[in-house]
């Protein structure tokens, strides 16, 4: 991931792709590789609240469980 420390909700976020959760947010570039600033990569966050799109503060939804639950084979889901 990097060579800067990772916080555990960003571990979290990176664990839930070996779970087969997609990012729920885009990211884009603007400028030219021969632009005074290069490339920016733009990320546009807010498109979900958990956890996949806000590693931050999003949490675990009540969807991303049910979906591990069918995905693995479990019973009981969540209302």
């Amino acid at each position: 991931l990097g060579t800067e420390p990772i916080s555990p909700r960003t571990l979290a976020h990176e664990f839930g792709h070996l779970l087969g959760f997609e990012d729920a947010y885009v990211r884009g570039y603007d400028g030219n590789p021969g632009d005074p600033y290069g490339v920016v990569i733009v990320e546009w966050t807010g498109l979900s609240s958990d956890l996949m799109g806000d590693s931050v503060r999003g949490q675990v939804s009540d969807e991303m469980i049910n979906s591990l639950i069918a995905a693995y084979g479990g019973q009981k889901s969540v209302p």
